[in-house]
């Protein structure tokens, strides 16, 4: 085959292509014309909607015709159970649903009947007898949910995630929380067992850096930020963590930082700090323009700033900022006077620790 007849069979095959894409073939089944969940009260029916496949038409003129698909209306119905179940309401039923012609189309119509929601009755919390009575308050308080709420999925596993981090919070950095519901369907109820297992409470240890191949900020610079949030020898707080995490990036030299905890040594109970870093670029050059206009006097100017972050070394800082312009008094379309205008800017910055 020669060149030419293959490039021609080429375009001939991206022209059906591009009118196949252009045209969708329409679905054997018929579109939906309208869509109703009735019975609704504690939940709205809009949530609903947001979690089952089948849709009903949509305001939006340009949107997708949606079409009514048997199998998936089984399996929503289903879905809203499930999704009632979820916000607690366990006795939730479909208890109705039609699938009425109209037109070219069908008009789909579900009844729900809610039932009462599931509360909770009680919140027992297991595995805090060895640790103080003021650890044990704090943790106690940190639970989000209250006896007499709704019990609710995701509230759920916010409970072990709020009990864990309160936990952690207190030095028990390999806290692990453990729990199950007892849903009573014959009074709506439902009892929390939580099961802590706080293991050891540890002490900071050594901070330890990662950074790229040959940094250009010393090490020691960053493990002094690091130590305005954590010293060696106190208790492991997650706070700690994000406070040096934070005070490090505030460095201003680094574009990622990331502050964890490696390998503990449990037969001392000391955890050691890992400051992963990543160097941004030192020196960096930002342009743009601008027009200025006011009543009196109106500008049309150029910026440029520079700015070295490692300038002479030790993380000094050099800001050089310039604005160049021309000026036009009252109006560019009606000069009375006009001239240049020029700014300069320098700053520098010399940071604390190095003097320390």
């Amino acid at each position: 085959m020669n060149r030419g007849r293959a490039q021609g069979l080429g375009a001939l095959l991206a022209l059906v292509l591009a009118a196949c894409a252009g045209k969708q073939p329409k679905p054997d089944e018929p579109p939906v014309r309208s869509l109703k969940i009735e019975g609704t009260k504690e939940v709205s029916a809009g949530d609903i909607e947001d979690h089952i496949l089948t849709t009903g038409p949509s305001w939006w003129p340009f949107a997708a015709t949606p079409y009514f698909d048997p199998i998936a209306w089984q399996a929503d119905l289903r879905r809203i159970e499930r999704y009632y179940q979820a916000q607690g309401f366990y006795q939730a039923q479909v208890v109705d649903e039609e699938v009425r012609k109209e037109g070219d189309g069908v008009a789909l119509t579900v009844q729900v009947n809610e039932g009462k929601p599931t509360k909770l009755s009680a919140i027992d919390i297991e595995g805090l007898d060895d640790l103080p009575p003021d650890f044990q308050q704090r943790v106690r308080r940190s639970v989000p949910v209250k006896v007499g709420e709704i019990l609710k999925e995701d509230r759920w596993e916010g409970v072990k995630r709020e009990v864990a981090g309160a936990l952690r919070e207190l030095g028990y950095a390999e806290a692990e929380v453990h729990g199950e519901v007892f849903v009573e369907t014959t009074d709506q109820t439902a009892r929390v067992r939580l099961v802590c297992v706080p293991g050891l409470r540890y002490k900071f240890g050594n901070i330890f850096v990662a950074t790229g191949p040959r940094p250009s900020v010393q090490v020691r610079y960053i493990i002094d930020q690091a130590q305005g949030a954590i010293w060696k020898g106190a208790w492991f707080s997650e706070k700690a963590l994000a406070e040096a995490q934070k005070r490090v990036f505030q460095m201003g030299v680094f574009g990622a930082v990331k502050v964890t905890t490696g390998r503990p040594d449990r037969e001392n109970a000391i955890i050691p700090v890992v400051v992963d870093v990543r160097e941004a670029p030192f020196h960096t050059i930002r342009y743009g323009g601008g027009i200025g206009v006011d009543p009196v006097r109106q500008e049309y100017r150029l910026i440029a700033e520079y700015t070295d972050r490692n300038f002479l070394g030790d993380l000094r800082k050099l800001t050089l900022r310039g604005k160049v312009g021309w000026a036009f008094l009252p109006a560019l379309w009606n000069i009375d006077q006009q001239a240049p205008i020029f700014d300069f800017f320098a700053e520098f910055e010399q940071p604390r620790f190095p003097g320390r």
